[in-house]
């Protein structure tokens, strides 16, 4: 099964390279997916990318691609996305350092009776704001766009071709998750949720508080609507 991980990045180079080496180690034991690595740099400015392109001097299956500029989360899994058409199977992880690769296979395993492998950050190691509005946007995802996951922006999924296949997305930013689960395709496919192991952030900035953000997610949430509804 020809798969591959796409790992968005944006000035994490504080953690990256662990991230790396826990990716690499996490996904050696897994041959038979036949795994290829898509690391996205977002126009990042703190040599994330010069480090990427470090570690795939030395480990093959890692493959940068560099954006000019800084689009945002949603354009970065996009932009993975795009370049993966080929794989039967397809997994997001963030680069932050919050996330066990080794959680990874785990996921893979539900494939063969999902189409979509989610995972549930458990417990969650976030501030309390975070997680606050963590809860609350999940449930206003299933209150009004009838999405079906307990924890919607984990940043830890897999998808099976057909799903990528039948997803138009043009969210740049947070609102990814949200445009991919309300979209009317996604109701026939079948999805499985996992707790997954969550880290607190140790290096980096984390952005999905600030106020730009959160109006940005609520700006490109609204057209949703009209999808969810389909």
């Amino acid at each position: 099964m020809k798969t591959a991980v796409i790992l968005p990045v944006y000035n994490e180079a504080g953690c990256l390279r662990s991230v790396l080496y826990n990716l690499r180690d996490a996904l050696c034991p897994l041959q038979q997916y036949d795994i290829q690595v898509v690391a996205v740099d977002d126009g990042s400015n703190d040599g994330s990318g010069d480090i990427i392109k470090q570690m795939a001097a030395e480990w093959d299956a890692l493959r940068l691609i560099r954006c000019a500029h800084h689009r945002g989360y949603g354009s970065a899994i996009r932009t993975g996305l795009a370049a993966v058409k080929y794989c039967d199977a397809v997994a997001i992880m963030d680069s932050d350092g919050q996330f066990d690769a080794g959680d990874l296979a785990k996921l893979f395993s539900l494939l063969p009776d999902a189409d979509i492998a989610a995972g549930v950050r458990h417990p969650r190691a976030d501030s309390v704001l975070r997680r606050m509005l963590g809860r609350c946007g999940s449930r206003l995802a299933r209150t009004l766009y009838r999405t079906r996951l307990k924890d919607l922006n984990c940043g830890m999924k897999v998808f099976r071709r057909e799903v990528i296949e039948s997803l138009s997305l043009k969210s740049s930013g947070g609102a990814i998750y949200l445009e991919i689960f309300c979209q009317p395709s996604i109701r026939g496919f079948r999805i499985a949720e996992l707790p997954v192991q969550h880290h607190p952030r140790l290096t980096g900035r984390a952005s999905g508080c600030r106020i730009n953000t959160l109006l940005g997610i609520w700006r490109d949430s609204l057209p949703l609507l009209v999808n969810s509804s389909g």
